[in-house]
């Protein structure tokens, strides 16, 4: 068997059987509860009567000018559905209630008993009365269970005249929440449509909306005026700079001005200029006539002189003018530049004003349109609020029932029968989860991982204790089992048997010291010298066992040295060595070197030397001593020790480099596990050396 803990086996059909078997009394209890139960209901319950209508639902639309009722739309696969909760709902029952404690017929049913309250009356028709949608139709079937036959159909039929009610209540409670809604908003966009229609009126007055349409008429036309003369300022502006130019550049020149247009169309110009021509044509005459200081000839060039300066001053004349005529085009151009920016600021300005104008007129369209709208609506809704979205016809009204439903006495029994088996089967199994002990050697072994050499059940009979079951009464079963016990440990090693071996548990009260004293005398009468060892130094029981004094013994060996008053007990081949007294330090006694000579000198006297130890869970002496020994048996205790104990018990033992020998597994009950522990165990444990007595008186027993 590998260290690691093997893995749970799956549980079979013998194991569920065996929880049964095992949890069998609670099981029983909670069966006998549950049966007794149901036959009590079956027969000593009053009778009911159960009466039945059947209601035909049908869903109509009404058009209420788009405004959709959220209780029922076009198509909503849940509507029966919905139905039947509000034919079962708090305020359908409240309203059937009411109505029945106001009706005589329904006090006169009560066989004298006084009203319940309206609440009481309510809670207990909603907790009885069953509505049930029929498959494939619009019909919905209502039943009600009482003690009286006729407060059952009075129910039913309050029920049904209730649900009709509550129906038309929510339709109205609707209606009404609309209108008055509707009738809210009405008024707020009356009040915004007013405020809107004084915001236009006032923008209108104080922009002069009408005089400024006329004139913004025009402004376009008038833009596109300006414009083309602006263009044309600006093409003289630019033919007089060049005029100008020119002119400035030839002023003093005459002959080379005349090569300019504006000069040679001047008029003034023009005659000087024919005038000067007519001079030198004269002179060119009198040239002919006289000589250059005739009178004639010099009153001759003195005219063409005074020409020629007249002509001079024709064309600064004409520069000045064109100079003229450049600042006033330069002054046009401004002019009109000026005039057209201001027309297109006020043509912005204007076409701002008529945004906002428009603005404020669609702000007054779109709020007497809306208040329009939800005044037609609310006058609408208050037209339809009448009609009703479901319709309710009753098929079939209650009757009072002529026989009683039930109780059904063997259909409750049989219900109870299944319940009570189903519920035994669930506590035998829940009480078995709550169990954590151990129950079986085979569980006990795969939980563990360590194997079970041996398996021992409770002496039989009472006042035979079970430490002396191999000395007394050799011959019972918990003295067979320790001989088998015995082969196994004899031969669970390849090596022989161990020379020193400790016997112990995790907790107290599992059978330790029980198992030591037997399994010392079973391997001493198989012939080996054995010494039994009392090493539990604080709750010693081997010398009352053998009613041997107990002065001296194992804790005065070590602590005051000296050879170990070992004692023979009658038992051939078996000694004795008692705890003595209890020493205040058990622990450090078991851990020192005098321990560690004693058992070097006990190996030399005898064949196998037993030792008995405390718990070691609850203190650390076991695991002192474990590791100065050969091997070592844990004993645990059935439906006493706890799985998680042992596994943790292995795991101390483990950390400190201990591997146990192998479990011992003391049988609690007999009744319970005994045998089938005892006869299981031997049948695959017991080595075939066992005696072939034994076998066969094992397989006889079984």
């Amino acid at each position: 068997m590998s260290d690691e803990t093997a893995p749970e086996r799956e549980p079979h059909l013998r194991d569920h059987l065996r929880v049964l078997y095992r949890r069998r009394w609670p099981a029983l209890a909670v069966l006998a509860v549950t049966a007794a139960t149901a036959i009590l209901r079956a027969y000593l319950a009053p009778p009911v009567y159960r009466a039945t209508t059947r209601i035909l639902i049908e869903k109509t639309e009404v058009q209420n000018l788009g405004v959709v009722n959220p209780l029922y739309s076009s198509w909503d696969p849940e509507f029966q559905r919905t139905q039947v909760q509000i034919i079962r709902s708090a305020a359908t029952a409240e309203r059937a209630a009411k109505a029945l404690l106001a009706d005589e017929r329904f006090r006169a049913a009560g066989a004298g008993a006084a009203p319940p309250a309206p609440a009481a009356l309510a809670q207990t028709i909603r907790s009885g009365i069953e509505a049930t949608p029929e498959k494939e139709s619009k019909i919905v079937t209502i039943h009600y269970r009482a003690a009286e036959p006729a407060q059952a159909a009075l129910i039913v039929n309050a029920v049904v005249k209730a649900y009709v009610d509550q129906l038309f209540e929510m339709k109205m409670s609707y209606s009404r929440y609309a209108i008055e809604w509707m009738t809210g908003k009405a008024r707020e966009e009356a009040a915004r449509l007013e405020q809107s229609e004084r915001d236009l009126q006032s923008f209108i007055r104080a922009n002069d909306i009408l005089a400024m349409g006329t004139r913004a008429a025009a402004v376009p036309e008038g833009l596109s005026g300006l414009q083309l003369e602006l263009t044309k300022a600006e093409t003289t502006r630019r033919e007089l700079e060049a005029v100008h130019t020119r002119l400035a550049a030839v002023a003093d020149n005459p002959e080379a001005a005349e090569t300019i247009a504006v000069v040679e169309r001047d008029p003034a110009y023009a005659a000087v200029k024919a005038q000067l021509l007519r001079a030198e044509q004269g002179q060119a005459e009198l040239a002919r006539k006289y000589g250059r200081k005739h009178p004639a000839m010099i009153a001759a060039r003195q005219e063409i002189e005074a020409l020629e300066r007249k002509r001079a001053a024709e064309v600064r004349r004409i520069v000045l003018s064109v100079k003229n005529e450049l600042e006033l085009a330069a002054a046009r151009e401004e002019d009109l530049r000026r005039r057209l920016g201001s027309g297109r600021s006020e043509a912005v300005a204007a076409n701002e004003k008529f945004v906002r104008y428009e603005e404020l007129k669609r702000a007054v369209e779109g709020n007497r349109q809306v208040y329009d709208t939800l005044m037609a609506r609310a006058k609408e809704e208050s037209l339809t609020q009448q009609l009703q979205g479901v319709q309710v016809w009753t098929l079939e009204p209650a009757a009072v029932p002529a026989a009683p439903d039930g109780p059904r006495a063997g259909r409750t029994v049989l219900l109870g029968l299944i319940l009570g088996l189903a519920g035994a089967v669930a506590m035998a199994f829940f009480v078995e989860y709550l169990d954590h002990t151990v129950r079986s050697a085979e569980d006990l072994e795969l939980r563990a991982g360590v194997p079970v050499l041996g398996v021992i059940p409770p002496a039989r009979g009472r006042g035979r204790p079970i430490e002396t079951a191999m000395l007394n009464e050799p011959r019972q079963p918990a003295a067979e089992s320790y001989r088998a016990l015995r082969t196994s440990v004899l031969l669970a090693t390849e090596a022989g048997p161990p020379k020193t071996l400790l016997v112990t548990s995790t907790a107290p009260e599992e059978g330790k010291t029980a198992t030591a004293v037997n399994l010392a005398v079973g391997i001493a009468r198989s012939g080996y010298s054995v010494l039994l060892v009392d090493a539990d130094m604080r709750k010693p029981r081997i010398a009352e066992i053998f009613e041997l004094p107990n002065e001296r013994g194992l804790s005065t060996a070590l602590a005051e040295g000296g050879a170990p008053a070992i004692a023979e007990v009658g038992v051939p081949n078996l000694a004795v060595l008692t705890s003595g007294p209890v020493p205040p330090n058990p622990s450090e006694l078991l851990g020192s070197k005098r321990m560690d000579a004693l058992l070097r000198e006990l190996r030399e006297r005898f064949d196998i030397v037993v030792l008995d130890s405390p718990p070691f869970l609850t203190v650390a002496d076991s695991l002192v001593i474990a590791r100065k020994l050969d091997a070592l048996l844990l004993v645990a205790r059935a439906e006493r020790s706890t799985y998680q104990g042992v596994r943790r018990g292995i795991k101390a033992l483990r950390d400190v480099g201990v591997r146990p020998l192998g479990l011992v597994l003391n049988a609690y009950d007999e009744s319970r596990s005994g045998a089938y522990y005892y006869y299981h165990q031997h049948y695959y444990h017991e080595p075939e050396t066992a005696p072939a007595g034994g076998r066969r008186r094992r397989r006889k027993q079984g």
